[in-house]
């Protein structure tokens, strides 16, 4: 039996494979499943024989984000999407940023909301011609947290703003020309073409390599730990509000919001 209920693990040579395994739901996220991330990049660390970690989606896409109907949990105690977002996903974005194995994101369709997020932090990435990526939180009542604590610094202001306010998709070559992507090739051949990136960076010494994406990364540690305080007032505020519930409500009933402003 599988000791990961939402992905699986698999080892091929030196790459651990962690692919994100709810395909009826676009791979989407609950909270468990991000748990499950978080322990399986650290049996990876545990591992001598793991070089590199790569995170996919199984099916036709890759993350769709936070599970949408999860939210409906929130609407009674907002503190509950505090909890989930502090023990479960702050986590896991943080094990991304400090861990001394080269993460990679094989991005094998769309990357929607925390999906997207997962791109952002992983240390390189490398997308399927058919990928898209949004951060549409704003349509559902909510902040992108990580993509606005992360967005300035890893794609420009401009950039990170026009993902956020619009909530609007972009392309993989689009992704590629504004540095949220290293490389972009056929669905095909975005295996081998994570492989041959693997074989590549291993003609690096190990230490130095974890002692660059170390210093490489201090910056949005550093970050993501100064505005943690900050975050959770966000949160809170956000989950509190009207429109959090008319956002949700109206994505799970596919019909246009009606904004209130609070």
């Amino acid at each position: 039996m599988s000791e990961f209920k939402y992905l699986k693990y698999e080892k091929e040579n030196s790459i651990a494979w962690l692919i994100l395994n709810r395909p009826e739901k676009l791979n989407a996220l609950n909270g468990e499943a991000w748990y499950e991330i978080y322990k399986a990049i650290e049996k990876a660390e545990k591992d001598n024989d793991v070089f590199a970690i790569v995170i996919t989606g199984s099916g036709k896409a890759f993350c769709a984000g936070y599970d949408i109907s999860e939210f409906q949990s929130f609407y009674k105690n907002a503190k509950d999407a505090y909890i989930a977002f502090f023990n479960l996903l702050y986590p896991t974005f943080e094990k991304i940023l400090t861990t001394n194995k080269i993460i990679i994101a094989a991005v094998n369709g769309l990357a929607y909301g925390g999906g997207c997020e997962l791109v952002m932090v992983c240390d390189l990435a490398i997308a399927s011609d058919n990928a898209k990526f949004a951060q549409p939180e704003g349509r559902l009542g909510i902040i992108a947290p990580m993509a606005s604590v992360f967005g300035f610094s890893l794609i420009g202001k401009k950039r990170i703003s026009n993902l956020l306010f619009s909530g609007n998709p972009i392309t993989s070559n689009e992704a590629e020309s504004i540095g949220l992507v290293n490389k972009v090739v056929p669905l095909d051949k975005l295996k081998d073409a994570v492989k041959e990136l693997v074989e590549n960076i291993k003609n690096s010494a190990p230490i130095p390599l974890s002692l660059m994406k170390k210093i490489v990364n201090k910056q949005l540690i550093n970050q993501l730990r100064d505005l943690k305080e900050a975050l959770s007032d966000l949160i809170l505020i956000t989950f509190q509000s009207e429109d959090f519930k008319e956002g949700v409500d109206a994505f799970i009933n596919k019909r246009k919001p009606q904004w209130k402003g609070k």
